[in-house]
C-alpha cells in the first residue's frame, strides 16, 4: 500500500470546497496492489519490507504505468519501483 495525498478536481465526486486555509482540494488516499508477488527498487528485487520503506522516503509520484508482462512502474523523486500485483487499488481515506 502507498500512502498519496491526491489533489481532486471539481468534476470528481469527492471533491470538497477547499477550506479557508486551502486553495485546493487535496485528499489523503491509499493505491493498493493486491495479491503482490514482488517488488524491485531501483533494481533491488525482493528486498526485505523494511529495506524498502527505508530506500523510497517520501516524494512525488511523476508516473504510473502498467507494462505488457504485468508489472507496474512507479516513478518519482524516490527513484523507480516495479510491482508485480493484481490492478491496483485507489482508495480515499474516510470514504
Amino acid at each position: 500500500m502507498i500512502d498519496v495525498d491526491l489533489f481532486l478536481t471539481a468534476e470528481h465526486a469527492f471533491y470538497e470546497k477547499p477550506r479557508p486555509a486551502e486553495k485546493v482540494c487535496i485528499r489523503p488516499a491509499i493505491i493498493e496492489f493486491p495479491f503482490c508477488d514482488s517488488v524491485t527498487v531501483d533494481g533491488v528485487a525482493n528486498a526485505e519490507l523494511e529495506e524498502v520503506v527505508a530506500r523510497l522516503g517520501h516524494g512525488v509520484i511523476e508516473g504510473l504505468q502498467r507494462h505488457e508482462d504485468g508489472r507496474y512502474e512507479i516513478n518519482g523523486e524516490f527513484g523507480t519501483v516495479f510491482v508485480h500485483a493484481e490492478r491496483p487499488l485507489l482508495r480515499l481515506k474516510g470514504h
